[in-house]
């Protein structure tokens, strides 16, 4: 049985000429014609999430794990608001989501009516493209559709990018048909991979002969493109790779990690020495602050930024001299060959990365338990070739302390940076992918999107790594600020809250640890001793150690004094 109302068999039979599948739906009224007839599909994997919120951020997490779009639809009214987040952040991070809001009619806008507000153009600002359906559905009607419908889903599949199809309907909402659905028929937008012409290859080749010092700046990939050409052109041209954790590079000779720590000891000894002739950044967010701090201070000659994307003015350091709008695979397999000789830019590089490691695990032996503690040991703990959510704030931020374990793919919706739906991105991965995914996030990250545990598609592969510390530990980082009288009541956001009554309400396992012996002991059964239920392990800090410990170890690695 599907909806009477041809406006939704349309848009849903053509979702299905497009071969997208999964379907994350909010409960509703006005969006009942898309539930019937999706749910009245088998083609269709349909899952209910009544937070929207919630719902997003699940569906996020399913189009990453999935690598194809994902549809979300949601009734109208406020329902529809709960939806920004997650699609602010699919936006900047270049994640498909096919974003569905019922309505009314126009003419009932602002008329009192329930339930109701001007939905029309409602994310313009962090959407690939919107289009409002016609109430109508006449041939005329019905034609306009079908030729906005395949333009938005290729669109979203081209771009990478979230779409939104606003769908007004009439009442009766739920009449049903006993018929079969439809067959649509999609159009084909082609796919052209494009490249350097010869006089740019001639200009690229040209400033790379000029520069004896060259730097690669991989941002956050999601798509698991391979770099091998990234990895002959650095070796041909002794090349610095600058990677975290989210650019998910493999290792090699050219690779440095630990970023913000590297820079940190390079601004405070000879920065000048470290100043590259040529960058080149391609991908998404950079987590480090130092690497911004640097190079805004001491620009390139050339920075070369490849990208794609409709937005792809990226001047993070502001310095940019060239764009080149293409894809990073076939930008570096046209310079692959291009060769160097000189190693000395190398070769400071990697003995400041070398002293800085040394001089960090130097650090941790002297340390009492704190987060740093707790995150060097995760960090050493998780299982090869799995896969790890990063929350925000602190979580990112202490992990890249670290070198990243071998094999494991790291993720985090560093698109907007929000703590609010990091929970919920990971349940929607963990929910499509088989590997053991871990889940590490701060107390308030795990408290704001606590709903994450109560739409019952957790598996017993999301293991959840929640450091508790108490509060906003973050904040004690800024310089200042833990001096305010507002500090712990307004930023810090102090709290007595635990998560076993969590566990115990949604029906999830639990231990906690206090010491680094019991979170050796919790971590080795969490993922060696099998547990049919997901997992909880909440480690309790103290707040004031680590925003000490953090701030001295940056004095260390820049050889200042500190208690």
């Amino acid at each position: 049985m599907i909806s009477d109302k041809k406006q939704a068999t349309l848009l849903v039979g053509l979702l299905r000429a497009y071969d997208i599948k999964d379907v994350v739906i909010s409960s509703g009224s006005r969006n009942g014609p898309f539930i019937h007839t999706f749910s009245g599909c088998d083609f269709f994997d349909c899952k209910t999430i009544v937070d929207e919120r919630s719902a997003g951020y699940f569906a996020l997490g399913l189009a990453r794990a999935s690598k194809k779009p994902v549809v979300l639809v949601c009734s109208s009214g406020t329902a529809t608001l709960n939806y920004a987040p997650s699609i602010a952040e699919a936006y900047y991070q270049k994640v498909p989501l096919i974003v569905i809001t019922a309505d009314r009619p126009n003419y009932y806008i602002s008329q009192m009516e329930n339930q109701c507000l001007n939905q029309d153009g409602i994310y313009n600002n962090f959407i690939l493209k919107s289009v409002v359906l016609p109430l109508q559905d006449d041939d005329k009607a019905l034609w306009y559709s079908r030729r906005k419908i395949n333009e938005l889903l290729s669109l979203a599949i081209l771009k990478n990018s979230p779409v939104h199809f606003n769908v007004p309907f009439e009442e009766p909402l739920h009449n049903l048909i006993n018929e079969p659905l439809s067959v649509q028929n999609r159009v084909n937008l082609a796919r052209i991979d494009a490249k350097l012409d010869e006089n740019e290859l001639a200009k690229f080749r040209d400033n790379l002969n000029k520069s004896s010092k060259i730097l690669i700046i991989a941002g956050q990939n999601l798509q698991e493109k391979s770099f091998e050409s990234l990895k002959e052109f650095a070796k041909n041209t002794n090349a610095i790779i600058l990677g975290e954790h989210l650019a998910n590079l493999e290792k090699n000779d050219n690779t440095i990690w630990q970023v913000d720590l590297v820079v940190a000891k390079i601004l405070n000894t000879t920065p000048n020495e470290f100043k590259p002739d040529l960058l080149i950044t391609f991908e998404g967010q950079v987590i480090s602050k130092n690497i911004k701090k640097y190079l805004k201070t001491f620009k390139p000659k050339f920075h070369y930024h490849i990208s794609n994307d409709d937005n792809n003015f990226i001047d993070t350091y502001e310095a940019l001299s060239d764009v080149l709008p293409l894809s990073v695979s076939c930008f570096f397999r046209q310079i692959k060959e291009f060769k160097k000789d000189d190693k000395s830019y190398l070769e400071i590089w990697k003995k400041t990365a070398n002293l800085v490691e040394k001089t960090y695990q130097n650090y941790l032996k002297e340390l009492p338990f704190c987060d740093m503690s707790v995150y060097s040991e995760i960090s050493k703990m998780l299982p090869k070739n799995s896969i790890v959510h990063l929350g925000n704030s602190s979580p990112i931020r202490y992990m890249i302390l670290n070198k990243p374990k071998d094999g494991c793919k790291y993720l985090s919706n560093r698109g907007v940076s929000g703590i609010d739906g990091s929970f919920s991105s990971a349940v929607g991965y963990a929910s499509k992918d088989e590997k053991i995914n871990t889940v590490i996030l701060g107390d308030l990250s795990f408290l704001y999107d606590s709903n994450a545990m109560w739409n019952g598609y957790l598996k017993e592969n999301l293991k959840i790594i929640l450091v508790n510390n108490g509060g906003g530990n973050i904040f004690g980082f800024l310089e200042q600020l833990e001096n305010s009288p507002s500090y712990e009541k307004h930023f810090f956001a102090k709290h007595n809250i635990e998560a076993s009554g969590f566990a115990k309400t949604f029906g999830l396992s639990y231990a906690k640890a206090t010491n680094l012996q019991e979170l050796k002991e919790n971590l080795y059964k969490m993922y060696n001793c099998k547990c049919e239920k997901p997992q909880i392990l909440e480690v309790f800090t103290n707040p004031n150690l680590n925003t000490k410990s953090y701030k001295n170890l940056y004095k260390k690695i820049k050889g200042e004094k500190y208690e």
